[in-house]
Formats: C-alpha cells, structure tokens, sequence
C-alpha cells in the first residue's frame, strides 16, 4: 500500500521587509503593539 501523499491546508507568504522584527519605541512588535492598543476592550 502507498503513503498517502501530504498536501498543505494552508499556504503563508511572509513579506521580507523586516518590519515585524523592528520595535517601536516602547520596544514591542507591531502584534505586541495591536494587541497593547486593544487591551481592556470586550
């Protein structure tokens, strides 16, 4: 019997600017930073 063959469900490009790996001023992530902003929030 043959391996089934795997085929992805998903498929991610991620950009290559290096902006996710620059903190802001207070030194977070721009994820760190949205979810900071949202805090609080229902």
């Amino acid at each position: 019997m043959r391996k089934p063959i795997a085929v992805p469900a998903v498929s991610v490009t991620y950009t290559q600017n290096g902006t996710s790996t620059t903190p802001n001023a207070f030194g977070m992530r721009p994820m760190q930073e949205r979810a900071y902003l949202k805090r609080g929030e229902q």
